[in-house]
């Protein structure tokens, strides 16, 4: 079924508008409210309390909702709304839009299809969007060095290098040991100001904590996605047989907002590297 007409069983309570309509949970929809009411959507994982304010729907207004795997909920006038489902739209709605999944930026002037992994990388770089964070550090034979990332969004990693054609071992969970360093993050777009919060922390010798994620040897992309709260750490154990100086490179892109209190501590809030500082 791509259409329903639904009739909102309260005025004053969410509800799931996908259960209701009986349409498919993984469908983008176009919503039109035929009521005498205005009417709010929200999507959340959980039902939004009675006072949550969502996103209003005008008597005789039609809404397209991309579909991002969060509940849709509503709440107004009782009926009729008309739902369907945006791929199999008929007279007079039309698809007019394709869902920012697809994009390769969330600036709508700027934005193109993706249609493989390297434009994405070309697009995060031309809008100041791709960051290299790069550390080394003589090791012991037999030792770990670790790279710790902290992320201040949700971002994409690219590519991990290592020189000495190193193994290297992407773990779920920082490193612990001797920290030997904190490097920023650097900009691939020279032309860009932007400055990211987000570091790199060398540990050497270091212990690899929690599981294995991906595994490379020299240079890979392992496209892991990390977060605020989802920090990884690339760990190179040294078997060269001797001390070696090995370098750990990271590339990876930012797709999500800036966590605000990344960084921003009284004694750190107006430092030459943070947000702050650069753009007041």
């Amino acid at each position: 079924m791509s259409i329903s007409v639904v009739n909102l069983p309260s005025l004053t309570e969410y509800v799931n508008l996908v259960s209701l309509s009986g349409l498919d949970e993984d469908e983008s929809l176009i919503v039109r409210n035929n009521t005498s009411t205005t009417a709010f959507i929200i999507q959340a994982v959980s039902q939004p309390s009675d006072s949550a304010v969502g996103y209003p729907i005008l008597t005789g207004e039609t809404l397209l909702i991309h579909n991002n795997f969060t509940p849709v909920w509503i709440k107004g006038g009782t009926g009729p709304f008309i739902v369907q489902e945006l791929t199999s739209t008929i007279t007079p709605f039309t698809g007019v839009d394709l869902p920012e999944s697809v994009y390769s930026s969330t600036i709508e002037a700027l934005r193109r299809v993706k249609v493989s992994s390297e434009p994405s990388v070309a697009a995060g770089v031309l809008h100041g969007a791709t960051y290299a964070v790069s550390g080394s550090f003589s090791v012991a034979a037999g030792d770990f060095i670790a790279m710790n990332i902290s992320p201040a969004s949700d971002v994409l990693i690219h590519k991990v290098t290592t020189n000495q054609n190193l193994v290297f071992d992407v773990y779920n969970q920082h490193a612990t040991g001797t920290a030997d360093g904190i490097f920023l993050a650097k900009n691939l777009n020279l032309i860009s100001d932007d400055v990211s919060p987000a570091q790199g922390q060398l540990y050497t010798p270091a212990t690899p904590v929690g599981d294995i994620i991906y595994s490379g040897i020299s240079e890979d992309n392992p496209y892991i996605i990390a977060s605020f709260l989802k920090k990884p750490a690339v760990v190179v154990k040294n078997t060269t047989g001797g001390i070696a100086t090995i370098k750990i490179t990271i590339i990876y892109e930012e797709f999500g907002p800036r966590e605000a209190s990344f960084g921003l501590t009284a004694s750190t809030l107006l430092l030459s590297n943070t947000e702050m500082s650069t753009f007041g």
